[in-house]
């Protein structure tokens, strides 16, 4: 029964002093919030009303006293006239604490609130609370009401609770009935209150150690639920490392306590450093903030518990590589420093070793809590089964030695060996190789190959193999018989080894060095320049380069810089029978250089005046190099042999004082050209006019004007017009074989004219295009990638003379003569910049319809000039020939057209070449890379290097054909 007041006959003014109660209780709660809070709350308890036993809702001993005195409690009630059960009239959270107000009691002098949770919210023990004291007045006016306050941690967040009140008149020795209506209320979730971090300190006798950290949960759990995880961390002091984290619950520090307890095993901290720990309580809503913070500082050691090579190692490219776990503990204070690497062969070969930190390993799982590394890269000398043991170093000292790991080696190809130099040896050459790091194997190295390229000129490369002899320092030789290489030449030399696998791979680090004389030159040794060191440099270098200058003059877009006169470089005034000097001082070569940045565009070689009454001249080379060259008069013979050996360092162009005597009262172009005979503009950062006696003597004639050729780079054309429809291609016999490779896309449309260029061809359009084609052609690496025989071509899959055109069959009676150009019906004005042949008989047999390339064969008579001769393919009929010209029309442009094989006038001149057939294959223009090509037409051109109309004639031409698919 509720209590009869005074206030229940006046509804009016006791509901408006509720809502002042109320306000004042929640201030801090919106009141919209707070009802629909309420009536929540009061929907769920009405879903949930339950009527159990008022005893159930006391304490034991409570239940116990009212099982016993019930009938005295309603005596005493009723004799003193008092109401039945008492009422709650309000909950509330206020900041931290949860508030409970009742009704007041006359009479009554304590007061109990339990607060019961539903048995559907119970998930663990019965969690009910009880809040019992004589209340704190509240109400208004004062005193009409009680409050009963749970302070933090006496009650739970986030918890849904039915609250009942009770009232004692005697002290709490017996109490009144429960309120009929228990009083719903969900408290507000909340984050934990920060825990307490009681202890943290190294413990244990276990290697390394162990950090130990104990705390207490926080006073406030928060909610709803119970405390997730804890999340300990500890703050590396200093620089060097990382911090520890630790996330979870811990586990229990004794078996009667709250208290938790959580550990950092060895390995997982650095050896003598400091660490500040802080920890944080995690529940469903949150974290709290951080709790105390204690130091720990831990004791320094060598690395410990080392777990060695985890069982993998790589070989790549010879070497071998072992994976490492780090060590349990890696002690300190500091990193790791170095590993240690040791291979014990069982076959008793010598012991490898290696040291260092190596690199980290991310492809590779490790044990424990560290990836493995990757210490070593070694070397492998020989193909045996090694057992592998690892070591670990820090600050403190070195760990012991792991358990043994045993890997056999794979077998492999040698390494490279290193040409390391040359030797004249009565004519012959010897050539010293060092032996490669990697023998491979199994097995020893049984056999050696060395090949001389030219370096410089144009020419067959030479090979030498064999098993060697011994030399001195552990070399290898080999030799090159007398005669097998030119003398004077300068060649590339490349080494290769060989083992019971196979050939290994090429030197990395090639020699370039110049073929001595035997005898020595002419004169050379009984002269005053025989053994300076400088002139040797520069008359190898001269000797090297197979090149003729012109009396075309350059184009007229080259403007000339600088005079190089001796006059006007030396002071010494032309005499043509007077040699060079200095006062009485005479030098083998004389040199002027200038750093070619300050010219301001490239340059493309020199102008040289022979003056008209030249009766000696000096050999002339004009040299550019990234490497500043000495400036005149520093000939240190040791440094000049160096530079001219330096890869920045190209002779570009040369004179021969025979040539200069030949062209009394001319100018003559002196286009720098590369080693494959190409004019090109080197780029280089300095450049050097030297001027020399090549027969050895001191006495250097002087020599007239020398003017420096400069150009800017040719512009790109506007894009061509679009080309007609191409011609339909004629029918083929239909193939079973399967398509061949693909060609390489069409040539790009070619530059303005060049600066090189004389003005007799730079406005012929099919020049430039075939121009731009020859200059785009990586030149034939005959060292690495030989020209195919006879053999490679033989009969019946192939036909090498296949419509031949020799400028006799073609426009007789134009026979070949050495160093004349084409002309029409013997009259030497009929000339053109373009001459072409091409096949258009359609009689290829079916089983040979692809091109493969072009045979040349290069005539016994032979002196110093050839055409450049460009080879095409395309399936679009190209037109017949026209002394003036013809209509190519979109020929050029036809997806079909692509560029086959290019053959350069220095490769045509070689000696090795003279009175041979050369066999060209296609080619892609970039690389070395060659193709064959099911068509319709091949065209062989043949132009002027220079630009002018006399192209010179060549020998027979024909074309090469065979398989449709290889």
């Amino acid at each position: 029964m509720r209590l009869q007041t005074g206030e229940q006959q006046q509804p009016t003014h006791r509901r408006r002093l509720e809502q002042q109660m109320e306000e004042q209780l929640v201030m801090a709660a919106p009141q919209q919030e707070r009802q629909q809070q309420h009536e929540g709350m009061r929907r769920e308890w009405q879903r949930q009303r339950e009527l159990q036993p008022l005893a159930r809702l006391l304490p034991a001993t409570a239940r116990s006293e009212g099982a016993l005195l019930t009938a005295r409690r309603r005596l005493l009630r009723s004799a003193a006239g008092q109401p039945g059960p008492k009422v709650i009239f309000a909950a509330v959270n206020a900041a931290t604490t949860l508030q409970v107000v009742v009704d007041t009691i006359q009479g009554a002098n304590r007061y109990r609130v339990i607060g019961r949770v539903p048995v559907a919210n119970v998930t663990n023990a019965t969690v009910d609370i009880v809040k019992e004291g004589p209340g704190e007045p509240a109400g208004i006016p004062v005193g009409s009401r009680r409050r009963l306050v749970f302070g933090p941690g006496e009650f739970r967040d986030g918890q849904l609770y039915r609250f009942y009140a009770f009232y004692s008149t005697d002290g709490g020795k017996t109490w009144s009935d429960a309120s009929t209506d228990g009083y719903p209320f969900q408290t507000p979730g909340a984050r934990p209150g920060a825990p307490t971090l009681v202890s943290a300190k190294m413990v244990g006798n276990l290697v390394g150690g162990t950090i130990r950290i104990l705390l207490d949960p926080p006073t406030r759990i928060g909610g709803p639920g119970p405390i997730l995880s804890y999340i300990v961390k500890g703050a590396l002091v200093g620089a060097g490392g990382q911090s520890l984290i630790f996330e979870g619950l811990g586990v229990p520090a004794t078996d009667t306590s709250s208290r938790r307890m959580i550990e950092f095993p060895p390995g997982s901290f650095l050896s003598g450093r400091k660490y500040v720990f802080s920890v944080q309580a995690t529940n469903s809503q949150g974290s709290s903030s951080r709790s105390n913070a204690l130091p720990v500082v831990t004791p320094r050691q060598a690395p410990r518990g080392g777990r060695g090579a985890n069982g993998k190692a790589i070989e790549v490219d010879g070497g071998l590589t072992i994976l490492v776990d780090q060590p349990e503990v890696l002690g300190g204070p500091g990193g790791i420093r170095s590993y240690y690497l040791r291979g014990s062969p069982v076959s008793g070969s010598k012991t490898l070793a290696a040291s260092g930190l190596g690199l980290p390993s991310s492809g590779a799982v490790g044990q424990g809590a560290f990836a493995p590394t990757a210490v070593s890269l070694l070397p492998v000398p020989d193909r045996y089964l090694c057992g592998w043991l690892t070591q670990a170093e820090n600050s403190q000292g070195k760990s012991t030695w792991s358990e043994p790991f045993s890997y056999v080696t794979k077998p492999a190809r040698p390494g490279a060996p290193r040409v390391t130099k040359i030797a004249g040896s009565m004519g012959a050459l010897d050539v010293f190789l060092t032996k490669p790091a990697v023998l491979g194997g199994p097995g020893v190295i049984t056999n050696w190959r060395v090949t001389a390229s030219p370096f410089g000129f144009t020419g067959a490369t030479k090979t030498v193999e064999g098993a060697g002899t011994a030399a001195a320092g552990g070399q290898i030789k080999l030799t090159f018989a007398a005669g097998a290489l030119r003398m004077g030449r300068a060649y590339r030399f490349d080494a290769y080894a060989q083992n019971a696998i196979g050939w290994g791979p090429r030197s990395d680090e090639p020699l370039v060095d110049q073929v001595p004389y035997y005898p020595a030159p002419p004169s050379a040794l009984d002269t005053a320049c025989g053994d300076d060191r400088m002139w040797l440099a520069a008359q190898g270098a001269f000797a090297a380069l197979r090149y003729t200058p012109t009396t075309n003059p350059f184009a007229s877009a080259v403007t000339f810089s600088g005079d190089y006169s001796s006059a006007r470089a030396f002071g010494v005034a032309y005499n043509e029978l007077a040699p060079m000097a200095q006062g009485a001082t005479k030098r083998c070569v004389w040199w002027m250089l200038k750093q070619a940045e300050t010219i301001g565009s490239p340059w493309w070689g020199i102008q040289v005046l022979v003056p008209p009454t030249a009766v000696k001249f000096p050999d002339l080379m004009l040299v550019g190099s990234d490497v500043a060259p000495n400036t005149f008069p520093d000939n240190d013979g040791a440094y000049w042999q160096s530079w001219f050996s330096h890869p920045s360092t190209v002779v570009c162009s040369k004179m021969t004082e025979s040539y200069a005597l030949r062209n009394v009262g001319k100018t003559i172009t002196m286009a720098c050209r590369d080693a494959g005979g190409k004019p090109v503009a080197p780029g280089r950062q300095y450049f050097a006019i030297f001027a020399f006696d090549a027969a050895g003597t001191k006495d250097v004639p002087r020599w007239g004007p020398i003017a420096l050729a400069i150009a800017p780079p040719p512009p790109m054309p506007p894009p061509p017009s679009p080309p007609p429809p191409p011609l339909p291609p004629a029918p083929l016999p239909p193939s079973p074989s399967p398509p061949p490779p693909e060609p390489p896309s069409p040539s790009p449309p070619p530059p303005s004219p060049y600066p090189w260029l004389t003005a007799e061809c730079v406005d012929s359009p099919t020049y430039l295009q075939l121009r731009q084609r020859a200059d785009n052609f990586l030149p034939y690496d005959l060292g690495n990638n030989p020209l195919p025989t006879t053999d490679d071509w033989a009969a019946p899959d192939f036909q090498t003379n296949y419509q031949s055109f020799s400028p006799g069959n073609v426009w007789p009676p134009t026979v070949y003569s050495p160093d004349s150009p084409m002309w029409l019906s013997n009259d030497p004005t009929q000339t053109s910049c373009v001459w072409w042949v091409s096949d258009k008989s359609f009689n290829k047999p079916p089983e040979r319809q692809s091109y493969y390339g072009a045979a040349v064969t290069i005539p016994s008579l032979v002196k110093s000039k050839f055409p450049l001769m460009v080879f095409m393919l395309s399936n679009v009929a190209p037109p017949d020939y026209s002394l003036f010209g013809a209509d190519w029309g979109g020929w050029w442009d036809d997806p079909s057209t692509v560029l086959c094989a290019v053959l350069t006038p220095a490769m045509a001149l070689s000696p090795d070449f003279k009175g041979q057939t050369i066999l060209l294959p296609c080619r892609n223009a970039g690389n070395q890379d060659t193709f064959y090509l099911k068509t319709n037409y091949m065209v062989g051109f043949a132009i002027d290097d220079n630009g002018t109309k006399n192209v010179s004639r060549w020998g027979s031409l024909s074309w090469v054909i065979g398989p449709n698919a290889r």
